[in-house]
């Protein structure tokens, strides 16, 4: 329990680095070392709650960065305004009714006000708040907006971006147990209407990229693909899937491995290459 304290101590704050020198780890001519960053005055900041994830926009219009906190395990946001020079202070707390996962910001309804969109890890919706340009976020009566159907959510990424170039925002997430992508086109007024079909991408896409990688004036979408999807990673031909092993109700998140230098002993390497216990996929 003692060590449980600790960390509930520990993660219930945030630590905000200074940039110090101009990033350089090392004067011109090869000195000495210096730190690339430092601690701000005051931090690291109490927001009262595990942080999982935090994101920056100005969110009452003084020119000053503002911070969004979200608490996973509490299913919350704190806002903290920037008062100047490093500095924060808590404005206030707002409960979620689901676990919070990506955060972008973004003017959905042409206020002028940045809003929040929010994905949970376990839904097809995302959660909408509208901004008053104070700081204040309140959710919107379209929220959440449905992304999908289907019987197996599993958002792993979202995203606001201009997709269908009438310069109103639209929502992208991604689809990790349907490997294919989600698009809503924005009606600029804080509407929101689901794309007829999504995009299919590689097996068990992750969080993704939005940028004009061809320079056509168009945006485009980059996606990560992990190897537990039907078909073997192009990165690991040798690897099987979960499929191929026998477990074809089994989702993973993420791969793990165990790598050890050339030249171990070869007493070693079993140890290293045997698994302690065989995968149970029941459980």
């Amino acid at each position: 329990m003692k060590s449980q304290k600790n960390r509930a101590i520990t993660v219930a704050t945030l630590l905000v680095m200074f940039c110090s020198s101009g990033c350089h780890a090392r004067e011109a001519g090869g000195g000495q070392q210096h730190p690339m960053f430092v601690p701000a005055a005051g931090s690291p900041i109490a927001v009262g709650c595990g942080p999982t994830d935090v994101v920056i926009g100005d969110l009452n219009r003084d020119g000053k960065p503002d911070i969004i906190a979200a608490c996973e395990q509490t299913r919350g946001l704190t806002v903290l305004l920037a008062t100047g020079a490093g500095s924060f202070r808590v404005l206030n707390r707002i409960a979620l009714p689901d676990p919070p996962g990506n955060k972008v910001l973004g003017d959905v309804n042409g206020d002028n006000h940045l809003d929040l969109a929010i994905d949970s890890h376990d839904s097809y919706g995302v959660m909408l708040f509208l901004g008053d340009g104070k700081g204040g976020l309140s959710l919107a009566p379209n929220s959440p907006i449905v992304m999908r159907e289907g019987q197996q959510p599993h958002t792993h990424g979202l995203a606001m971006a201009d997709i269908n170039g009438d310069r109103k925002l639209d929502l992208i997430t991604a689809n990790n147990a349907h490997n294919d992508l989600s698009v809503a086109f924005g009606d600029g007024r804080g509407g929101f209407t689901r794309a007829p079909a999504t995009f299919p991408v590689g097996p068990s896409p992750y969080p993704f990229a939005v940028g004009d990688i061809n320079n056509d004036g168009h945006p485009d979408i980059i996606a990560t693909a992990s190897a537990t999807g039907p078909q073997r990673s192009h990165l690991f031909p040798d690897v099987p899937t979960m499929r191929e092993l026998g477990h074809k109700d089994l989702v993973v998140d993420t791969w793990y491995g165990i790598y050890a230098p050339a030249g171990t002993a070869p007493a070693a390497q079993p140890a290293v290459a045997t698994p302690a216990a065989p995968a149970d996929d029941k459980k």
